[in-house]
């Protein structure tokens, strides 16, 4: 197995109305847009975020984010989100926190158990969602970590798997559940406009 090395730098990013670096570690949560019936559901039920990722730094001259799509967990370039909305929550860690939540990340990219969890948007997440929604409904919630991750999951495990308490564990985990937690702190929300820069 070959692991690439991150070196903790940070990126350039061009929002809208001014340039913004990204920390490693960085969580992006990226927002819901259009106005179609699936996008509206997800502003109603989940929050307004479909999707979260972990900015991992530099490498190979590219940035590079992990995330858990239907490919899996895995590690992908961030000039692939150019163009999307992101609320980008930093957390309040040590360098070397830092460090290991990145070769966490690395290490459950390479997992060749790593694939995406269809289960538990079925078993845990819609559940959770209707019981929010309308908790006067005997709706069962039930969640178990295993292998298999799913966004927000995956990027709650890599802090989970350096002893990281940046979610609870006994609930799945949604993109907009970032918002709420104790280490993290939102520090910007724009669209990527621009390619990155050294």
């Amino acid at each position: 197995m070959k692991y690439i090395c991150f070196p903790l730098s940070g990126c350039f990013i061009y929002f809208v109305d001014k340039m913004f670096k990204l920390e490693p570690c960085d969580v992006l949560l990226f927002r819901v847009e259009g106005d179609g019936i699936l996008e509206r559901l997800e502003r109603e039920f989940v929050g307004g975020f479909s999707h979260a990722a972990l900015y991992l730094g530099e490498a190979l001259r590219d940035y590079f984010i992990f995330e858990s799509n239907m490919r899996g967990a895995s590690m992908v370039s961030l000039k692939s989100e150019k163009g999307r909305l992101v609320e980008v929550m930093r957390p309040e860690i040590s360098f070397a926190q830092k460090k290991l939540v990145i070769s966490k990340a690395i290490e459950l990219a390479s997992e060749e158990t790593s694939f995406y969890d269809y289960p538990v948007i079925f078993l845990s997440c819609i559940p959770r969602v209707l019981k929010m929604k309308f908790p006067f409904l005997p709706i069962p919630v039930k969640y178990c970590r295993d292998t298999l991750v799913m966004c927000a999951e995956g990027v709650a495990e890599c802090y989970w798997r350096a002893f990281i308490p940046i979610l609870p564990t006994n609930v799945v985990p949604l993109p907009v559940d970032f918002r709420t937690s104790p280490i993290l702190k939102s520090v910007y929300e724009g669209r990527i406009m621009e390619d990155i820069v050294a």
